[in-house]
């Protein structure tokens, strides 16, 4: 029967990071075993009973396919879950601008897929000449798993959600600031 071993990367919970080697090791029961043809689930593969391979995030099937001296034949497939950094770019709506002296509190929710993880990183950018206002560091970052409605992302699962907040300060005080944000993750 086919079989085979992997150090980690089992689970959701223990997923493989993006990059990585990951070490495919023969485990099947029975002997005279004489061909071995891995098929990694995202269009490559390799033979013999041990491969090596790296992942783009996302799910994928790893199928294990060996054949025995008599022509029996076996296959084991794993679902493996591979995370990785990514980042989203999303525009705020129109805020009214600060005048001077002045803060306006920005609030922003990001969908992020589930295997993202703290620290987030984000950055701002204000469109050139818009009412002159500053933008203060992000404060109050948090991702909250799973709770981003319907969406789902390459896992199958619910995407999650970064929240935090920002400020933008002293501005002219005339019309309003579309601020363009993005999240990054790990």
């Amino acid at each position: 029967m086919a079989r085979y071993a992997l150090a980690h990367g089992l689970t959701p919970e223990d997923p493989i990071e993006a990059g990585t080697a990951v070490r495919f090791a023969d485990a099947s029961a029975g002997s005279e075993l004489v061909d071995w043809r891995w098929d990694f689930g995202d269009g490559t593969g390799a033979a013999g009973p041990i491969a090596r391979h790296a992942y783009s995030p996302g799910r994928y099937t790893a199928l294990l396919t060996v054949a025995n001296s008599r022509g029996g034949v076996s296959a084991f497939g794993r679902l493996l879950f591979v995370r990785g950094p990514g980042s989203a770019t999303v525009d705020i709506d129109p805020v009214a601008c600060p005048g001077p002296g002045q803060s306006v509190p920005v609030s922003v929710s990001v969908r992020v897929p589930s295997w993202a993880r703290m620290p987030a990183q984000v950055a701002f950018a204000l469109p050139a000449g818009a009412c002159g206002a500053t933008v203060s560091p992000a404060r109050d970052l948090a991702i909250t798993p799973g709770n981003a409605g319907d969406q789902r992302d390459a896992w199958g699962r619910k995407e999650s959600t970064l929240r935090f907040s920002f400020d933008l300060s002293d501005g002219s005080g005339t019309g309003t600031v579309a601020p363009s944000v993005t999240a990054g993750w790990s």
